[in-house]
């Protein structure tokens, strides 16, 4: 269901009543969290787009195969089990140029984080009374020559005049910024979950008890 966000509003208000302004950040902060990692995944499905028609997709290239190989993936970094068939991969969330990336390597050891695609990744920085979660390509490794952001803005920048988009790539890669506009919706609805789960626990570790309409 959509995100009501005077309800949100209001129910970010509450918490200042309960906790802390510190403990609400942080709250928040973590919350905001989810957000990031929904939106890799989302974005896994979405990117490299499909071959054009009349070509064979190569393997792991399909919707599907994207979609269940970034979820595997941030389930590995996650410490959660995963598919047999995924034994020996790797994945670990790192700080790299200050930015949280998610780290890649196969059995062989390969790392597999500096391709446009691979290079999306997440930060979450608090600002004034709330958090900001950024969404894009890192300059961790270079693509053709040129850092991974400034190749970014031909392959999934918004066309000109608002951006760079190269017109080969135009109406076939989604910009970034059109992407995680679509998926607001449900980013927000993830954030608002996971949110009042947190709230939930750290209410219970105060003994308290939440059923989403009062504390007791």
């Amino acid at each position: 269901m959509p995100v009501e966000f005077a309800e949100l509003t209001e129910f970010l208000n509450g918490l200042r009543v309960m906790f802390d302004d510190d403990a609400v950040y942080d709250m928040i902060e973590e919350a905001a969290d989810v957000i990031g990692m929904t939106a890799l995944e989302e974005l896994g499905d979405i990117y490299p787009p499909d071959p054009p028609d009349g070509t064979e997709p190569s393997p792991l290239r399909t919707p599907k195969q994207r979609r269940w190989f970034w979820w595997s993936m941030t389930r590995i970094a996650r410490g959660e089990p995963v598919s047999e068939s995924l034994r020996g991969w790797k994945a670990s969330y790192k700080k790299i140029n200050g930015h949280k990336t998610l780290v890649i390597s196969d059995k062989s050891g390969y790392k597999r984080t500096g391709t446009l695609v691979r290079s999306i990744n997440y930060e979450v920085n608090k600002k004034g009374d709330g958090v900001i979660v950024a969404i894009g390509p890192t300059m961790a490794r270079e693509v053709g020559g040129g850092d991974v952001a400034d190749y970014a803005s031909y392959v999934i920048g918004l066309p000109p005049p608002e951006g760079y988009q190269a017109k080969i790539h135009q109406d076939r890669w989604v910009p970034l910024e059109t992407a995680i506009a679509n998926m607001s919706d449900k980013l927000m609805e993830v954030f608002q979950d996971e949110l009042i789960e947190i709230v939930r626990k750290r209410l219970k570790g105060h003994g308290y008890s939440w059923t989403g309409s009062s504390v007791r």
